[in-house]
C-alpha cells in the first residue's frame, strides 16, 4: 500500500472504481488491520455509481454459501447508498438497477446498517454442473460521509 488504498491481488475493477482508487475512494487499506473499504471520496466529495470489484474463476457441481464481515460501516441503508456483494453466472456483474432481477444472479446480499460489525451469509446457491462464476462488490454512494469496510469474504462448500 504506498497510499492510504491499494488494491486486493487477484481482484479486477472497473473504471468507476480505478478513477475513485486514484482520489482515494475505493480499495484495501491497512486501517483497522486490513479492511476493503468503499467511501465516498475525502469525505466531502466524490460519488460514484456503480462501482465494481470482482473475481471470477470456476466452481464444480455442489452447493456453495458466501459469508461476508463488515467490520464497520457508516451512514448505509439510506437511499443514497446501494451496497451489493454478489454471486453471478459468467464473467461479469450487473449494475445495482439490475442486480436484484437479473436472470444470471446466483445469490446475493444487499448491506444496511444493520450488518455493521457481524459476518453476514448470502443465500446458498447450487450449481447443477460446472461453470464460471463472478463474485464481487457493486457500490453506488450518492451522498457524502458514507463509509463501509469489510473485513473478509469466504466461500463455501455445503454439505448434502
Amino acid at each position: 500500500v504506498s497510499n492510504k488504498w491499494g488494491k486486493p491481488y487477484d481482484w479486477k475493477w472497473n473504471e468507476v472504481m480505478e478513477t475513485k482508487n486514484a482520489n482515494g475512494g475505493a480499495g484495501f487499506t491497512e486501517y483497522n488491520d486490513g479492511t476493503i473499504q468503499f467511501e465516498t471520496t475525502q469525505w466531502s466529495q466524490g460519488y460514484y455509481d456503480n462501482g465494481k470489484i470482482w473475481q471470477t474463476f470456476t466452481l464444480p457441481e455442489g452447493k456453495y454459501e458466501m459469508r461476508i464481515e463488515v467490520k464497520n460501516a457508516a451512514n448505509i441503508g439510506s437511499g443514497s447508498t446501494n451496497i451489493h456483494f454478489a454471486v453471478a453466472q459468467g464473467e461479469s456483474l450487473p449494475d445495482n438497477e439490475e442486480l436484484e432481477k437479473s436472470d444470471i444472479i446466483l445469490s446475493y446480499l444487499k448491506f444496511e446498517s444493520e450488518h455493521t460489525n457481524k459476518t453476514s451469509a448470502l443465500p446458498i446457491f447450487e450449481l447443477t454442473e460446472e461453470k464460471t462464476i463472478t463474485v464481487g462488490w457493486v457500490v453506488s454512494f450518492s451522498d457524502i460521509c458514507r463509509n463501509i469496510e469489510f473485513k473478509s469474504v469466504r466461500l463455501w462448500s455445503v454439505a448434502e
